[in-house]
């Protein structure tokens, strides 16, 4: 139904493209071909404004284009309505999408659903406005005015023309998704700033390679076409940092706990107290081998810490209990005995044991992210 329904919306939208279609094709599919569209008079003013005269400026664009098959205008008439419908509806899409995964998310994940795809719908905008405006009217410009010969004179199909603007456009959309991407992957633990940041040079480079193939041979297109690409790049770092450091703050969980009884566990032991130190004792050897494998004791020490409220004392049997391989599965079910016993009151608790558990399994640490 999700898919029927997402089908729905962008074919609504197509035929509302269909009944506009004169303005479709002629005013905005076919501007780019224009030396009156918008880019070349703004790069012609903007010539003038730096003193370089009329360098470049868009006089005319010396091609035409053909069709050469018989069903051919009918196929790009109908694709470009399509083109069209799932641009105006990709709000409407991402808003399905969400629908279909949201019975998996948390009830505070589900609270960011508009966040997400007002943003996602922004950005996927900003890059088809990025794909129309910048780069389809630099390709056109380089590829009309580019000649191995004289005696050569450009023609392009109808087919060639329209795969450029689609490929532009959409191209355009994704590559600014890529913050949105690069939020879920770092979510995801499948990258980090510190990869970002370590493979940056090679980014710009393909940035640098892509401007310079979609643009004229001169400096200050390839410089307006580079730099957005690279706000998007350094704003996919930014992203992902703040993710991480997020992910390194709440690892530091485990770390402080440790760190915390280690140095106050020396300070009592260092007062040579003798209840201290044999209840200690008597601590240490209760969860030893014995009648009860380890395993069942930590267990049995995790649900009674839990019953009696004791934060320190979840956290410790938990770690102990990672350490014996206990699976979260198994943990999850003592938590579920000992909030049976204790009642609703250890919920808070089972919070917090439950934030702790996914600190042990997925550890962090701080270089990582730099």
């Amino acid at each position: 139904m999700v898919i029927s329904s997402k089908l729905g919306g962008s074919n609504n939208n197509g035929l509302c493209s269909y009944f506009v279609s004169d303005y479709l094709f002629d005013t905005i599919i076919f501007g780019p071909t224009r030396p009156s569209f918008f880019t070349y008079r703004f790069f012609c003013d903007l010539s003038h404004q730096l003193n370089f005269g009329e360098s470049i400026c868009i006089e005319e664009l010396p091609f035409i284009i053909q069709n050469t098959e018989m069903e051919g205008q009918v196929n790009m008439f109908v694709w470009m309505c399509i083109l069209a419908g799932f641009i105006l509806a990709f709000p409407y899409i991402l808003w399905q999408i969400w629908k279909f995964i949201s019975p998996a998310l948390y009830e505070k994940e589900k609270k960011n659903a508009r966040v997400f795809i007002f943003v996602s719908s922004l950005l996927f905008f900003l890059g088809v406005l990025f794909g129309y405006f910048v780069v389809i009217p630099m390709s056109v410009n380089f590829v009309a005015t580019f000649t191995v010969s004289d005696v050569v004179k450009n023609q392009f199909t109808l087919d060639s023309y329209i795969g450029m603007v689609k490929t532009s456009v959409l191209a355009g959309g994704l590559f600014f998704e890529l913050p949105i991407i690069i939020y879920f992957l770092t979510k995801l633990g499948l990258v980090s700033p510190y990869f970002l940041r370590k493979y940056r040079k090679y980014a710009i480079v393909i940035v640098l390679i892509v401007a310079a193939i979609v643009t004229p041979p001169d400096v200050v297109s390839q410089t307006i076409v580079a730099i957005p690409m690279l706000i998007i790049f350094e704003l996919s770092v930014i992203i992902s940092s703040i993710v991480y450091k997020r992910k390194i703050k709440m690892s530091n969980l485990v770390k402080e706990f440790n760190d915390y009884r280690s140095k106050m566990n020396e300070k009592l032991l260092a007062d040579n107290n003798k209840i201290v130190k044999r209840i200690f004792n008597l601590d240490t050897n209760a969860y030893a081998e014995g009648a009860l494998d380890v395993r069942t004791k930590e267990l049995l020490g995790l649900v009674a810490s839990a019953v009696l409220r004791c934060d320190d004392c979840v956290k410790y049997h938990l770690e102990n209990c990672h350490k014996e391989g206990i699976t979260k599965e198994e943990m999850m079910e003592a938590m579920g005995i000992a909030t049976l016993v204790g009642g609703t009151i250890v919920v808070p608790h089972l919070r917090r044991a439950y934030e702790f558990w996914e600190e042990l399994e997925n550890p962090l640490t701080p270089k990582e992210g730099i």
